[in-house]
């Protein structure tokens, strides 16, 4: 299975409601994604000191809902979110980014 040769991009509750998961909301799928995103950035966190910039997750969601981690990416490119048809997504993802750099010179 190749993951990383994306033919369509798609905002998260869209692409949910697009899918076969029937078993569970799109609201309760994008939660659970981002409690499993947060959990696994500070697993992470919690093993290396290293500082990185950004970390990007590239996550897959089975028929039945459930949350599964295909990797982490250490320094994600995120110019394929300029092909979302709302630029306002690809400015908020470069936005976390930059609001990321300020928190890490706020723990200097």
């Amino acid at each position: 299975m190749i993951t990383n040769s994306a033919t369509k991009v798609l905002p998260v509750k869209e692409a949910i409601m697009r899918s076969n998961i029937k078993k569970k909301t799109p609201n309760k799928t994008t939660s659970e994604i981002n409690r499993v995103s947060l959990r696994t950035v500070e697993q992470l966190f919690s093993y290396s000191t290293k500082n990185y910039s950004a970390i990007g997750l590239d996550i897959g969601v089975d028929k039945k809902g459930n949350i599964w981690i295909i990797e982490a990416n250490l320094k994600p490119n995120t110019s394929l979110f300029r092909l979302l048809k709302n630029p306002k997504i690809y400015k908020r993802i470069k936005a976390y980014k930059q609001k990321w750099k300020q928190y890490k010179k706020s723990r200097v």
